[in-house]
């Protein structure tokens, strides 16, 4: 294979339309994903021209977008203002460490993948242009990427500078640190991937890598996710926060040092933001330089070793959505055991073995309920903690109040509604539901080979969903419920409410993959990410909202706005809509989707 060695030098030229070239041809591969939805093609024409007529242009898309963007800036820049009284520079170091744990903790992955598993650095390669211009193309654009994803948090320090009345030079000066900061510190992650890559065998084995790190992200986030409650929910959470930005201002603490050389304008904030000009001169000198002096050493480093590395890997992308099993294989497993066992299992290894899939699908679906219960049960604890209450007094109080219910007490439809909307908030489930069939690729059109019964396919899919959706959530509720010590009657009840709703919900979700899937993807990463995974994703929530909707609107009714039913009744008719909804669930998986799925060709 010809390699990128036309001349020894960097050329500008060649850096600006490779630049292009790799934005173009990487960053919108799959676009704002619309036109996904009917990739996997069909024989229906109807369905075809229905699909036809509801596309939305792309400008209405992007517009789409862009108030997207607005809406998480202006709920980043509402929480500023509860900063309002702290001194700018502790702000700003505040803000910089928040942006050098996320970096750290995605950004080694990320720039992993982006430089070094994307399909077209082969292609890249043949390309009769130098080897530097190449390499800081690729390392340009995952600067610029990362960096303009971290200005979606600068809207917290602008926050903080508006309630406090600061001067628009403070403005200027805040938005120049935090952008070098995001700079050097994004510097600092392409400075440790790049020896990673080229002298460790674990980074450069993709999947075991990806795995490990997937792993290592989610609990990681979640773990302090958790930690955080503990320092928000303090009395003085506002004081120790302060006190904490001060030790990392000072020049010999630990944690200010490894701050300063991820993020060097935290080193120079007070001059920054409180010197006369002329130190105000030297800290804008001190920024220049440290970007300088870690793009030399990034510049030594790659030049060393990122190209060495690359050749050695070229080729090494992403899994393809390509047939990875032969069909006598497929008949064989198929024909050994029963179809809807074979399938469940096939489905697991697909899950367990592709990383992409296991940390969002498997991971992030099994720690989020976790997560959840584990963040209220510590706001809890807190809260109790600082109001000085005796926790176990507390719990005898709670018991003894629940051991006497029965369904005409109102308590009981208060706890059905907070299963209801516990249930609705875990729709971060439905997000792996949605992608039950897409996760076959062109492998589900050797499926179409076999004599295959699409409704076992479909309850296999399904089933796969409900252990990912349901297990561990409620096992959360149950734990919750036998702690505050429901009768067995209530405590039945309950439970299949929890059970009738998840149920509903993920086979909605799987009913709505089936009808839209996306079976044409070069790789995991591009299935899951794009404007095909963010409507899949919103279409989720929209379901989930639907599927408990009519139930806690009966419950609703009788809490907030005085229903003329009693509360049995409305107990009982919120059951039974609950059940009306997943019965209408099963009817459309197992008709008009199960159908949708056996005439589809291509």
């Amino acid at each position: 294979m010809t390699q990128a060695s036309t001349s020894s030098g960097f050329s500008f030229s060649q850096f600006k339309t490779l630049l292009y070239v790799i934005h173009r041809g990487e960053d919108r591969s799959d676009a704002l994903g619309m036109n996904s939805f009917d990739q996997g093609g069909s024989s229906s024409s109807v369905k075809k021209k229905f699909l036809s007529r509801i596309k939305i242009p792309h400008v209405a898309l992007t517009i789409l977008k862009a108030l997207g963007l607005l809406g998480f800036a202006a709920l980043m820049f509402f929480w500023g203002t509860n900063l309002e009284g702290t001194p700018i520079p502790l702000v700003f170091v505040l803000l910089a460490a928040m942006l050098a744990i996320m970096t750290l903790l995605t950004g080694i992955y990320g720039a992993i993948n982006r430089l070094y598993f994307v399909r077209d650095l082969g292609y890249y390669l043949t390309l009769p242009v130098s080897a530097p211009s190449l390499m800081w193309a690729k390392l340009a654009q995952f600067l610029l990427i990362t960096t303009a994803g971290d200005l979606l948090f600068l809207p917290i320090g602008f926050g903080a500078l508006w309630a406090s009345w600061a001067p628009w030079t403070s403005w200027v000066l805040f938005a120049l640190g935090y952008i070098v900061s995001a700079i050097t510190v994004n510097l600092v992650v392409l400075l440790i991937c790049t020896p990673l890559m080229r002298f460790s065998r674990f980074a450069r084995d993709r999947d075991r890598f990806s795995r490990f790190f997937g792993g290592f992200i989610m609990v990681a986030a979640l773990s302090l996710g958790v930690s955080i409650q503990f320092l928000v929910q303090r009395s003085d959470a506002a004081a120790h926060l302060t006190e904490l930005a001060n030790g990392m201002l000072g020049r010999l603490n630990p944690a200010g040092i490894v701050l300063s050389i991820l993020c060097p304008p935290v080193a120079v904030a007070r001059q920054l933001f409180e010197g006369n000009p002329l130190d105000l001169l030297c800290a804008i000198g001190f920024m220049a330089a440290a970007v300088c002096l870690y793009a030399a050493l990034l510049t030594a480093f790659a030049s060393r070793w990122y190209m060495e590395t690359v050749r050695t890997l070229q080729g090494a992308g992403g899994r393809k959505s390509h047939r990875k099993y032969e069909e006598s294989t497929l008949l064989s497993v198929i024909a050994s055991r029963p179809q809807l066992s074979s399938i469940i299992s096939i489905d697991w290894k697909t899950l367990l073995r592709v990383p992409a899939f296991f940390s969002s699908f498997v991971l992030g679906t099994l720690l989020m309920p976790v997560y959840m219960v584990v963040v209220f049960g510590a706001v809890f604890f807190i809260r109790s903690m600082n109001d000085g209450m005796d926790l176990s007094a507390l719990h005898e109080a709670i018991m003894s109040t629940t051991a006497n219910l029965s369904f005409d007490d109102e308590l009981v439809v208060i706890a059905a509604f907070c299963v209801l909307i516990f249930m609705l908030f875990m729709g971060f489930s439905a997000f792996a539901s949605m992608f039950a069939v897409s996760r076959d690729g062109q492998d589900f059109f050797y499926f179409r080979s076999l004599p295959i019964n699409w409704r076992k396919y479909l309850a296999a899919k399904l089933a796969t969903a409900l252990v990912l959706s349901s297990v561990v959530t409620i096992c959360m509720i149950v734990i919750v419920l036998i702690l505050v010590g429901f009768p067995p009657a209530i405590f039945a009840y309950l439970i299949a409410m929890a059970i009738l709703s998840t149920v509903s919900v993920t086979t909605l979700s799987v009913s709505a993959g089936v009808f839209f899937p996306r079976l044409h993807w070069d790789n995991e990463g591009q299935l899951m990410r794009g404007g095909s995974a963010a409507i899949r994703t919103y279409t989720g929530s929209l379901l989930g909202a639907i599927s408990v909707g009519i139930p806690a609107l009966l419950l609703a009714w009788l809490l907030f706005w005085g229903s003329p039913l009693s509360v049995s009744t409305t107990l009982v008719a919120a059951f039974f809509a609950q059940l009306l909804m997943a019965a209408v669930s099963f009817a459309i998986l197992f008709g008009p989707a199960a159908a949708s799925l056996a005439r589809r060709e291509h």
